[in-house]
């Protein structure tokens, strides 16, 4: 994986309040063993704190 810094380092509350909410989504999942739910529910917290950073991930 190559992750490359195009942006700021400033996250906001509600940046993080969003990946929260979508981890848990994916713990949820885990939960009710379905790993596949649960890998998209991961992509999409990382797209949400990539975004927030600025950063590309390749």
């Amino acid at each position: 994986m190559n992750i490359e810094h195009q942006g700021t380092d400033d996250l906001q509350t509600s940046d993080l309040i969003e990946c929260l909410d979508i981890l848990g989504e994916a713990a949820d999942a885990l939960v009710e063993h379905d790993a596949t739910t649960a890998s998209i529910f991961v992509s999409r917290a990382r797209d949400v704190l990539t975004d927030a950073l600025g950063m590309g991930i390749n």
